[in-house]
């Protein structure tokens, strides 16, 4: 693939006060790592760094000319709906011939529902006696 269709992964967080808290997200981006030669990287909307525009800055200096963002959150709320197309706008200004792309967040794909509710399933059936 050439640089110009080079497409880099961006999995998207939130971002906590708390260090511990982003844990999960750096496993997430060691098993996004080494499931595919693509560049990915890992970005946060508040407190934590990388900032989302730091983060398409990475993957568009590694090559990437199309960028996924996959939004980690359950659910899209005013930072999905409001603050990330802001904030790609910017990007796409400030980065030209970039292209960005939003999948829904994670909390909206049925297959992760299915998974989040045969977790809690899961985990009642083992706590019975």
């Amino acid at each position: 693939m050439t640089p110009s269709t080079q497409t880099g992964y961006l999995l998207f967080a939130h971002g906590s006060r708390a260090h511990a808290w982003r844990t999960p997200f750096d496993n997430m981006l060691k098993v996004a790592r080494s499931r595919t030669s693509c560049p990915v990287a890992l970005a946060f909307l508040e407190t934590m760094q990388p900032s989302l525009a730091d983060g398409i800055q990475t993957l568009f200096e590694q090559g990437a000319r199309r960028i996924v963002i996959t939004p980690i959150f359950l659910a899209a709320g005013n930072h999905i709906r409001e603050d990330l197309p802001q904030l790609i706008r910017e990007a796409e200004q400030r980065l030209p011939g970039l292209r960005i792309e939003v999948q829904a967040t994670i909390g909206e794909n049925p297959l992760m529902q299915a998974a989040m509710v045969d977790y809690a399933l899961e985990q009642h059936a083992l706590q019975r006696p």
